[in-house]
């Protein structure tokens, strides 16, 4: 895990035509066990965001109310993908 010790998952509400961009709904951290495997890390990440997407929709009001917007701390960026769109006759 590239000696990472924690990582985490959000739940967060996307913008139009934007990907990955848009205020913080829902967040938690996920302490990186010493010898976690990239499989066991997978699941625990998705068993967490699994409930952690049922809690926000029990409380989408409540988290579209303080909702909060990503910091800049801690980004990295990827390389730029296009996509080209095309329809099959």
């Amino acid at each position: 895990m590239h000696g990472d010790t924690v990582t985490g998952v959000t739940v967060i509400q996307i913008r139009p035509n934007k990907f990955d961009d848009g205020p913080i709904l829902n967040q938690e951290l996920h302490k990186v066990q010493k010898n976690c495997t990239a499989e066991e890390l997978g699941a625990a990440l998705a068993t967490k965001g699994a409930h952690l997407l049922i809690d926000t929709l029990m409380k989408l009001p409540e988290k579209i109310a303080n909702k909060r917007e990503q910091g800049m701390m801690g980004v990295t960026f990827g390389m730029w993908i296009s996509t080209l769109w095309t329809q099959k006759t």
